[in-house]
């Protein structure tokens, strides 16, 4: 696969994920929603934002954003409940955990401020 080739697939399959978010900004997993792969979602579309320009991704960072805040207690816990793929156990919205899961989800809800 060339270059190009490279590129047609990437924006055939960035496109195809962006068709898919709901109105209410959760990027689907599973047949549901899903905390922690809505975070997985929203970091690949950051980098992509960051590489390539921001302007025309920043609407569904900004929507998903949204939610996956919705989903985080102010003691920090990440909800869990209802979640299509994950949630056998609480998650932390905390870095001092020292755990890498838990530092890379404060990654895009703090990017992607700095972003706006």
């Amino acid at each position: 696969m060339d270059d190009k080739q490279a590129v047609a697939a990437s924006q055939t399959l960035l496109q195809t994920r962006l068709a898919k978010q709901l109105r209410d900004g959760v990027f689907p997993e599973a047949g549901g929603y899903d905390s922690s792969y809505q975070g997985v979602s929203l970091m690949d579309l950051i980098e992509i934002a960051a590489v390539n320009g921001k302007a025309g991704l920043m609407p569904a960072i900004t929507l998903g954003v949204q939610w996956e805040e919705s989903r985080i207690t102010s003691a920090g816990a990440i909800l869990v409940a209802g979640n299509s793929r994950t949630g056998l156990g609480p998650e932390i919205f905390r870095a001092a955990t020292g755990n890498a899961k838990f530092i890379k989800r404060g990654y895009p809800i703090g990017f992607a401020h700095s972003l706006r």
